[in-house]
């Protein structure tokens, strides 16, 4: 398993691949360093049996649709792709078919995986990678004890021309493993019953908000708001109160979409996340 080291990288690039070459080891894989293929090279390519994967450690910026470009090379090769960014992709949200995690060089020459606010050093996380211990969730199921932040907007009803205040969630939702993810319809968890008995402490507390009525209609004169009016209160306005609110959820809820695909390494869940 020896390091070749390529012309112009770093010595903080070669102790990377040294890394991943040992995590290799531990997890029962052959590895070798800069493995050229037929228009590819991997810094390390792992292979046990039929299976093999592509580690590649992306020192400098490296823009999206490149990355994408040279995972499906990887795939027409019939090798798996798996990527440790230094600067990730802008906006990039979780791909099954593109491993990608964020990669920290500490001053004690150290590396370390950022997954959903937990830290893992680097070899421990590749190592775990390579026995199934870190995965893909489609769906995100939301860890039960919550604590969220709510934010209280003022309106002004149309009709009557007196005060009101709906409230949104200001903070993401977490998952057992610390996934955080905002809800697709705020309003709708808002409206379960738990969340609702959580908030009208809120309310009581602060004589100076007056609280929509059920259906979003004005609490002085019974007139309701339409959507539009509703979007306004929030759109580019900051809330006249923000709250943080503990919350434990009755039931379990899973949250789909694009927005709730993630990697999760179990070994650090408290709870279910997909």
């Amino acid at each position: 398993m020896n390091i070749h080291a390529t012309q112009g990288e770093t010595p903080a690039h070669q102790r990377a691949k040294a890394e991943i070459m040992r995590a290799c080891g531990t997890a029962g894989y052959e590895a070798v360093a800069e493995f050229a293929g037929d228009g590819w090279r991997a810094d390390v390519l792992a292979s046990r049996g039929d299976v093999r994967i592509a580690f590649e450690v992306q020192w400098s910026f490296l823009k999206l649709r490149d990355t994408l470009a040279r995972q499906r090379r990887y795939a027409e090769a019939g090798v798996r792709g798996c990527w440790f960014f230094r600067h990730p992709p802008a906006q990039i949200t979780a791909r099954r078919d593109l491993p990608l995690f964020h990669l920290y060089a500490n001053a004690d020459d150290s590396f370390t995986i950022s997954l959903n606010g937990t830290m893992h050093p680097f070899e421990v996380f590749v190592t775990r990678l390579l026995q199934g211990r870190v995965r893909f969730c489609e769906t995100a199921q939301i860890a039960p004890q919550q604590t969220i932040n709510i934010g209280f907007y003022a309106l002004r009803c149309p009709h009557c021309g007196q005060p009101a205040h709906r409230h949104r969630i200001e903070s993401a939702l977490h998952t057992g493993c610390g996934y955080g993810i905002a809800p697709p319809e705020d309003q709708a968890f808002l409206a379960l019953p738990e969340v609702r008995a959580a908030v009208a402490p809120l309310y009581r507390a602060e004589p100076t908000l007056q609280p929509l009525s059920d259906g979003e209609i004005c609490p002085h004169c019974g007139t309701p708001f339409s959507a539009s009016q509703l979007e306004l209160a929030h759109y580019g306005v900051q809330p006249v109160l923000t709250r943080a609110l503990d919350l434990r959820l009755r039931h379990p809820l899973r949250l789909s979409g694009d927005a709730a695909h993630h990697w999760c390494c179990p070994d650090t869940m408290t709870s279910g996340c997909g």
